[in-house]
């Protein structure tokens, strides 16, 4: 049978017999913020104050998952809370634990910056919830630290006081993860020993390659003027530029010369004088445009763009409107992009090297491991 509740009866949560007085958990939503600030608190997007919807403040406690409920202010303040009165929590008998977590919940909904506890519902809105689940939601954070430590606690407890096979497995173990940690150690401290004989090596290539980026950084152009277009002649007599422009043209449409570089794939723009050009150009300033700041390596790209626009005659970066089917100009950023992209890549002879050096560095690490392999032998008839 159900009692009819007595409207002279204190509520449990308000009894405070068992318990200290809780000091008051309200935060400020600045201070909180400000707290937080390596976590990057948000707050989650308010839905339209339409049709009486709740708006999201940072005051609330949002259930769910992800970050987005995780980082916001609300629940930063909420865990903050938590935290403070765990210790409450653990000390109550558990027939009053539940009050510690109904005066948390009735902190947050009555302090001096009031907060609600909502959750979405189904048509995706926030709704708030009843202070039974509120309270439910806080005794399930109270339990969750405090629990998993007790219990690793007591088992650990049980396992010393009996003395148990467990115990005993664990600390081999330990045993063995600490030795396996030396000898992780002795082994890169050896791989270290052995390269440091070609430190010096190193240092005479750090040393040249410091010579080579000052010559570089007094050598860098600063104007377009600064940079060396060669002349289309020699690229002329090689491919002529109907073989490049093999498409309809229209009246008023742009019609390439030999002189403009050519966007796209294959052997009719690689071929095409003015990508030959482009690459010659490329090649003469890789290493100023390697050995440029980060901030000055665009420059070097827009130099030579300028450049090319500035020659006589003019060279444009065209490309084929896939609507249309006709050329059409990429302007200076686009050719700028190209450009830079065309100075990052290798060179032929660049190429070549790595290949040879991977093929080398492969070459001596079987070397390496057929050495090791024998010694491992040795040491073992030993």
């Amino acid at each position: 049978m159900n009692k009819s509740p007595n409207p002279h009866e204190k509520d449990p949560s308000e009894a405070g017999a068992a318990f200290h007085p809780l000091p008051s958990p309200i935060i400020d939503p600045a201070a909180s913020a400000q707290h937080h600030a390596p976590q990057q608190p948000v707050q989650v997007a308010a839905p339209v104050a339409d049709n009486n919807e709740i708006q999201v403040s940072h005051q609330d406690v949002l259930f769910g998952r992800g970050g987005q409920t995780n980082r916001h202010i609300g629940n930063l303040r909420y865990r903050d809370i938590i935290a403070l009165h765990r210790a409450d929590y653990v000390r109550a008998s558990k027939v009053e634990k539940p009050n510690v977590a109904r005066r948390i919940v009735k902190a947050i909904r009555t302090g001096k910056n009031p907060g609600r506890f909502l959750r979405k519902g189904d048509d995706g809105k926030w709704q708030e919830v009843s202070d039974k689940e509120a309270s439910w939601k806080a005794s399930q954070a109270l339990r969750e630290k405090t629990r998993w430590s007790s219990m690793k606690q007591q088992k650990a407890a049980q396992e010393i006081a009996q003395g148990s096979q467990k115990a005993n497995e664990h600390a081999e173990k330990m045993v063995k993860k600490a030795t396996k940690s030396i000898e992780k150690t002795t082994k890169k401290r050896k791989a270290k020993e052995e390269k440091a004989s070609s430190s010096q090596k190193k240092a005479a290539v750090a040393v040249a390659v410091a010579v080579a980026t000052e010559e570089s950084i007094l050598n860098t152009p600063t104007e377009s003027s600064q940079i060396s277009i060669p002349d289309m002649s020699p690229h002329r007599a090689r491919v002529p530029v109907s073989e490049a422009a093999s498409f309809a043209v229209t009246a008023g449409a742009i019609t390439p010369r030999d002189e403009d570089v050519l966007f796209g794939r294959g052997g009719k723009t690689n071929h095409h004088p003015g990508n030959k050009r482009l690459r010659e150009i490329v090649n003469s300033y890789r290493s100023i445009y390697r050995q440029a700041k980060k901030v000055d390596k665009p420059k070097v790209a827009k130099l030579i763009v300028g450049a090319l626009r500035a020659a006589s005659p003019p060279s444009r970066f065209l490309r084929v409107n896939e609507t249309t089917n006709q050329w059409e100009d990429v302007g200076d950023r686009r050719a700028s992009e190209k450009v830079s992209q065309s100075l990052r890549e290798k060179d032929k002879n660049e190429r070549e090297a790595a290949r040879v050096a991977a093929a080398a560095a492969e070459d001596e690490e079987g070397v390496n491991v057929e050495g090791s392999i024998n010694d491992a032998s040795v040491e073992a008839l030993v």
